[in-house]
């Protein structure tokens, strides 16, 4: 079965990564951003977009199954490509 990346943007990534690994759906990001102290929680924000990466028949389905594990919120979906690992 083939491997497919589906961006996710929105607000509360954290909780979605949180749900989608629970889900067994593999995570990239999102990015964690900070001005301040090293270590400290003030200034810290978290970014907006983040991949999910899965095997599905296509990238309907890949959206589609992301989207049935997503927490409430509201959140872009999309576009979903197809994943390259970059071993030849």
């Amino acid at each position: 079965m083939p491997w497919f990346k589906v961006e996710i943007q929105g607000d509360g990534l954290d909780h979605v990564r949180t749900a989608l690994n629970s889900a067994d759906i593999p995570t990239m990001g999102p990015v964690f951003t900070g001005r301040g102290d090293v270590g400290s929680p003030e200034g810290t924000h978290v970014g907006r977009r983040m991949l999910a990466v899965l095997d599905a028949d296509g990238a309907e389905a890949a959206e589609a199954h992301v989207e049935d594990n997503l927490p409430d919120g509201e959140y872009d979906i999309g576009p979903t490509e197809p994943w390259q690992s970059g071993s030849g």
